[in-house]
């Protein structure tokens, strides 16, 4: 069963093989990720999951390992389950391990929304700073590619990457080291104006993602 505009699909075999949409994976580097429904719950909950995809087809992979026919995972908004699986300190498409992340300020207990903290521009009494640099990238994927690894830096506010410009935009907490995004951006695959992304990493994206190189 192929599900499309939903929030989650239930997984089922066609042909002896598993289907996923493209829109339910994340990529960082040769990892894909997709996030699995945590069966009996009264909210839903979902878990980070590592797995193997074989072809492409279309706008579906191949699952070769890591799910099973049944299972039910996010299809739509899984930059924002992520984001907050991030926040919570769980397992996350940049931190497997999981663990809080630091950003270097206490907000408490106070729950923060998607808006509220790309809106938080101010940290102990000092103006968040704003930089911008080359990124090479393609298309939609690259773009949440690029932003999701800039925002797993601690202390990163905002990240907006342009396709147009090859331009990421970002807001950070003072004493952010930025080659430290610079790097974290490289290792998801993206050649930065200071970093080059490993050539196995960059090898390993999918094809639509294949940018022009920058040159070193």
């Amino acid at each position: 069963m192929f599900a499309k505009g939903v929030l989650q699909s239930k997984l089922a075999a066609s042909t002896d093989r598993l289907f996923i949409p493209r829109s339910s994976i994340l990529w960082t580097g040769k990892r894909a990720v997709v996030y699995v429904k945590v069966p009996d719950r009264e909210t839903p909950s979902f878990l980070c999951r590592e797995i193997t995809l074989g072809p492409e087809a279309g706008n579906y992979y191949v699952v070769a390992e890591g799910l099973e026919e049944g299972e039910v995972i996010a299809v739509n908004g899984v930059f924002k389950i992520d984001a907050a699986a991030q926040l919570e300190g769980k397992a996350s498409m940049m931190n497997p391990e999981g663990g809080k992340v630091s950003t270097g300020h206490d907000h408490g207990q106070q729950e923060m929304d998607a808006q509220s903290q790309e809106g938080h521009e101010m940290t102990e009494g000092r103006s968040a700073e704003h930089a911008s640099f080359k990124v090479a990238g393609n298309c939609g994927m690259c773009k949440d590619r690029i932003e999701a690894a800039a925002r797993a830096v601690p202390g990163i506010l905002t990240a907006q990457w342009d396709a147009e410009s090859q331009e990421i935009h970002i807001d950070f907490e003072p004493g952010v080291a930025l080659d430290d995004v610079h790097s974290v951006i490289a290792e998801a695959g993206h050649d930065t104006e200071l970093r080059k992304a490993p050539d196995d990493v960059y090898g390993a994206l999918p094809e639509c993602c294949l940018y022009e190189r920058l040159h070193y």
